[in-house]
């Protein structure tokens, strides 16, 4: 029987990759279906993907791409103080001069590598070839920053430039990551140091000490170990020997049940994040444009105390139809779409919902959709509005068919725009593309997963800048290129994804359980008792949704669904808005 450690060995190694570099996650994509393909038609097989290995790796590599894309934001948002910004900051951080002289550093640097204010980062205990690399990255960040008014970015942060290394400290083994921030802390010709080393907080050899059996000297190697020091550096600095030191590292790791040096840091660095203060993701912003998007978000208290924010779009007194905008947001039209809902006298209310943008979280154990509903249903008696129809964007349609089946006499229509149709027979599969197939074999077979796979994607989001990441999401279809080439279409799709991924918060929690709900389980039926007409919308060039599924489900239930296809059209359907708003129109209430 092969060792599950070693057959995922690939994945393993590209989920690290995927951290320093967000433009690998297609190669972690190709061997994790290359694994798949393997399993063949053996769902039990599918399950090694959750394999608690897999998953601790993964749990590990979350900590380091939440604190990276956190310090982005604090890049982005915290240009007061040099302290304010260091202090701001949960891992190791410090702000370097143009001359390398270190201006402020926060509490972990300090106790981590030493570094305090008036010192240089000559004196980081780097390897020299390493730091030869930082000095070069340095010069080159202060330069772009000054070619770009200190790095300051755009207002929605997607497209600040960052950079970041693998470093390794003196005699260690285990590399450190380090982004690179032009412009923080006030000053345009000072760069940001972030590194992954967390702060160590006074009480965790305590609780790693009862945990794990061991002697508070044991503990002090750990902690030694966590902050990158050798064993040489360990055995020099306390005094004791280095084959004293070495047979403590064999106790951790008979204790904590590690098979290596690497995996015992690992281990420690992800408690290390448990003890660490939790981060506000959903800040109670006032009711407006919070980020200067255009984006004029409304609120309500719902009945539970949860906050739900939404917007309203269009003709202010017009017929009203709600918008589900998929789940990476997209809650915005082209501008003029947007005014043809005027001149149509139609009012677009769209919904955000819970975990997305600064609604609360979904309430534990209550699944996505019934809360997705239940909040719909509640913004609408709160806003008066009985009865409209739904527009939907890709996977958002098993929404408003399942509110449909739950609330008929609530939903009038469901107009859908690049519908995902249920995918359950291998020539579903076999139509799609790899990155549909990626999300959706992991939403049934290893759900742990997709919060991750969440992440790392918005990481690639905010590397790539928004043009350059939808070209590669949606570069398969040579209409969706061409379209996203169209600013007004553009800026429509980065304004709404400002409820997805911004400076300070990314929804990859509240994604990855959309994914969860949207596909698991055949929901073939609900489309065969929808008791509301289905109008689709789609490309023949759509890469996520393929025209042949969708012509079998519209050929299977002509009582139900009405078809429009567009042979030149791919997922970005905008181009069509004419006929979609007709159909918008003909079901809303006057």
């Amino acid at each position: 029987m092969a060792d599950p450690e070693k057959t995922l060995q690939p994945i393993v190694e590209r989920i690290y990759d995927v951290v320093v570099e967000p433009r690998r996650l297609e190669e972690l994509c190709d061997v994790w279906m290359q694994h798949l393909e393997m399993a063949g038609e053996c769902a039990a097989r599918y399950g090694l993907l959750g394999e608690p290995n897999l998953i601790a790796h993964i749990e590990r590599v979350e900590v380091a791409l939440e604190q990276l894309m956190a310090a982005g934001s604090a890049g982005a948002w915290s240009r007061t103080l040099p302290h304010t910004w260091a202090d701001s900051i949960r891992s190791a951080a410090f702000i370097a001069a143009p001359d390398g002289v270190i201006v402020a550093a926060n509490d972990a640097a300090r106790a981590a590598l030493g570094v305090e204010a008036g010192r240089t980062i000559d004196d980081l205990p780097i390897e020299a070839a390493d730091l030869n690399v930082l000095r070069t990255r340095l010069v080159a960040q202060r330069t772009n920053g000054s070619a770009n008014g200190g790095g300051n970015g755009a207002k929605n942060g997607h497209s600040e430039v960052q950079t970041l290394l693998r470093l390794r400290l003196r005699s260690q083994q285990v590399p450190i990551l380090v982004q690179i921030i032009g412009g923080a802390g006030g000053g345009a010709s000072y760069t940001g140091l972030v590194t992954t080393i967390l702060k160590w907080p006074p009480e965790l050899s305590g609780v790693l000490q009862n945990a794990f059996d061991l002697t508070s000297a044991e503990a002090s190697v750990l902690k030694d170990l966590a902050f990158g020091f050798s064993v040489k550096d360990i055995a020099a600095t306390s005094g004791r020997s280095d084959s004293t030191v070495r047979t403590h590292v064999r106790i951790l790791l008979a204790k904590t049940q590690t098979n290596s040096q690497i995996e015992l840091i690992r281990l420690t660095l992800g408690l290390m994040e448990g003890y660490q203060p939790s981060v506000q993701n959903h800040p109670a912003l006032a009711t407006g444009d919070p980020t200067g998007n255009g984006n004029c978000y409304e609120t309500i208290v719902l009945s539970d105390g949860r906050r739900l924010d939404y917007l309203v779009i269009g003709h202010p007194r017009g017929a009203p139809f709600l918008l589900f905008p998929s789940d990476v947001g997209q809650t915005r039209l082209p501008a003029g779409a947007e005014g043809n809902l005027v001149h149509r006298a139609l009012r677009m209310i769209v919904p955000v919902r819970a975990g997305y943008g600064w609604s609360s979280p979904a309430p534990t154990g209550l699944h996505v959709h019934n809360v997705a509903i239940g909040d719909t249903i509640e913004l609408m008696d709160r806003l008066g509005i009985a009865r409209a129809p739904v527009l939907t964007i890709c996977e958002d349609l098993r929404l408003a068919v399942e509110m449909a089946c739950c609330h008929p006499t609530r939903i009038s229509a469901a107009v859908a725009m690049g519908a995902l149709m249920p995918a359950h027979t291998p020539q579903h599969f076999q139509r799609m593309t790899k990155w549909s197939r990626f999300i959706i074999a992991n939403a049934r077979y290893a759900p742990r997963t997709l919060p991750f796979i969440a992440l790392a994607l918005f990481g690639l989001a905010r590397r790539l800048g928004p043009k350059k990441f939808f070209e590669t999401l949606y570069g398969a279809s040579p209409s969706d290129t061409l379209h996203l080439a169209n600013p007004e279409i553009l800026d429509a799709i980065v304004k709404g994804s400002e409820v997805t991924l911004r400076p300070g918060f990314t929804a990859h929690i509240a994604f990855a359980a959309e994914a969860v709900a949207n596909f698991n389980g055949d929901w073939t039926g609900r489309i065969r008792d929808c008791p509301v007409p289905v109008i689709l919308f789609n490309g023949h060039q759509d890469t996520v949704s393929p025209i042949e599924t969708v012509r079998e489900y519209a050929e299977a239930f002509p009582h139900v669904i009405t078809l429009h296809d567009y042979p030149d059209y791919g997922q970005i359907l905008y181009p069509a808005w004419p006929e979609i708003a007709d159909a918008i129109e003909r079901y809303a209430a006057r």
